[in-house]
């Protein structure tokens, strides 16, 4: 995880301790650097571990923070499998009791002042195709199914979520 927006420089920091108190903090940007599935793309919302989403936003204590930038790499899986992962859906995560310990430090009272939060999903894929094509459909189709997971969140229900993608060709 790198974390940015901490300071006039915009240098980024990876440094989670300090998130700690900061009164002054109005925009922060998580970037989720590490590449992951799609299946595991809900996990770093939902599972507390090392370098989660869950865990930084626990660590928060900022009051003044107007803008939460979230961003996430997601390596595509060519053919088959991510027609599977589009049939299966993303079924970690599809219900509310798998959001619920996020839910709980989102009304922990850290994030009053929030008034957007952006989730922005890169899709990398090891080559090109036609995103009006068949893999382009299974890729919309999980994000349709990760967008509607997300819905879980309280954020969402707030009106304060926005979720974006982009595909890219590694």
């Amino acid at each position: 995880m790198i974390i940015s927006d901490l300071d006039s420089s915009n240098k980024p920091v990876i440094e989670p301790a300090l998130l700690g108190h900061n009164t002054g903090l109005e925009k922060l940007t998580l970037d989720f650097g590490s590449f992951v599935t799609p299946r595991d793309m809900i996990q770093v919302f939902t599972t507390d571990s090392e370098g989660s989403l869950l865990r930084a936003l626990a660590s928060l204590n900022t009051p003044g923070l107007q803008t939460l930038i979230l961003q996430l790499h997601v390596r595509v899986p060519a053919g088959s499998t991510l027609r599977l992962q589009a049939d299966r859906g993303l079924q970690d995560g599809s219900d509310a009791e798998s959001w619920q310990k996020i839910n709980d430090v989102i009304k922990g009272g850290g994030f009053n002042a929030l008034r957007e939060v952006f989730v922005k999903v890169a899709y990398y894929t090891r080559r090109s195709f036609d995103l009006n094509g068949p893999e382009g459909y299974d890729l919309r189709r999980v994000h349709a199914a990760t967008e509607k997971a997300m819905q879980h969140l309280l954020w969402y229900s707030f009106g304060l979520l926005r979720l974006t993608y982009d595909v890219s060709h590694a």
